[in-house]
């Protein structure tokens, strides 16, 4: 959410639960009545992060 500037002021959510679909897929499905604003200044977005990725000292720091 945010005000006619484009400033946020908040976040709309809503929960969820995993159920699987027709092929047997896992989705996620919206729980009715759950809905929430939270109010917020900021917002950082934290999205499939799994840990630190390998570097190779080779292959970064030493050209051929």
């Amino acid at each position: 959410m945010g005000d006619e500037n484009g400033v946020v002021k908040g976040l709309e959510i809503v929960h969820v639960r995993w159920e699987k679909d027709a092929t047997g897929r896992f989705q996620f499905k919206e729980i009715e009545g759950t809905e929430e604003i939270i109010e917020a200044d900021l917002v950082l977005l934290a999205m499939g992060f799994l840990g630190p990725e390998p570097v190779s000292i080779h292959n970064s720091f030493i050209s051929s």
